[in-house]
């Protein structure tokens, strides 16, 4: 497990990694970097370098230098988070391939427009989505998506067009989870100054419904889940 910065900038109102690392940006130097990754190779006999880095993404090209150390180290790399779908260009694609980097999740997060935008505060445009999972389909990239359903401020007319939607990408798989209220997190807030959380609402953990708001009720984001996962991954499946 590696990080090489701390904070992001951004303001999803589901996160909340913002009140342990902040939002500014802060970074080891490459020289640094790569003493770190040559240790853990060297002396520990590590080959494979998990980054956790919240927003790996913050410079593109400190980022595609790092990739390509790990290439040149012959290590190879997983990313459980912070890959801004904007900046996985076909260059940085075919980088992360050249390093091993056979599986990447690609943090969607939602299938409409109108939740990215107002409800999440998420800067992504799906057409960005679309073209990410295509190149990685070409390039022999598994590609799983990662969904969050069950956001306060999200309609059932929401959760159905991104139902649509997400059949138009092209991915290998669909991480289809319950929104949950983190502490410290927007979302958070929201749920309790309305008295949207349900009883026993912590270590939901995404996978069980805990929101309730006038749009929708926990156990209707439950069954939704699990027709989601049915329809993506089954009967859908690209």
């Amino acid at each position: 497990q590696v990080m090489t910065s701390r904070g992001c900038p951004f303001k999803c109102t589901f996160c909340a990694s913002h009140k342990v690392h902040g939002r500014k940006m802060r970074y080891y130097s490459l020289e640094r970097v790569r003493e770190d990754f040559l240790r853990l190779r060297d002396h520990y006999g590590a080959d494979t370098l998990v980054f956790q880095d919240d927003h790996f993404m913050g410079e593109k090209q400190r980022a595609l230098d790092i990739v390509n150390m790990v290439r040149d180290l012959s290590m190879t790399a997983v990313f459980q988070n912070g890959l801004a779908l904007y900046a996985l260009d076909r260059q940085m694609l075919e980088a992360l391939k050249r390093a091993g980097v056979n599986h990447l999740v690609l943090a969607v997060e939602s299938g409409s427009e109108r939740v990215l935008r107002h409800v999440m505060h998420k800067p992504l445009k799906l057409t960005i989505a679309q073209r990410v999972a295509n190149d990685c389909r070409e390039l022999g990239i598994y590609a799983s998506v990662n969904i969050l359903i069950g956001m306060p401020g999200e309609t059932k007319k929401d959760i159905e067009d991104a139902r649509e939607f997400l059949k138009t990408i092209n991915a290998n798989w669909f991480i289809i989870l319950c929104a949950s209220p983190l502490v410290g997190s927007e979302m958070y807030v929201v749920c309790e100054d309305n008295g949207y959380l349900k009883d026993n609402y912590l270590g939901a953990d995404y996978r069980r419904a805990v929101v309730e708001t006038k749009d929708f009720t926990a156990a209707y984001i439950q069954e939704t889940l699990y027709d989601f996962n049915i329809e993506l991954n089954f009967v859908c499946n690209a």
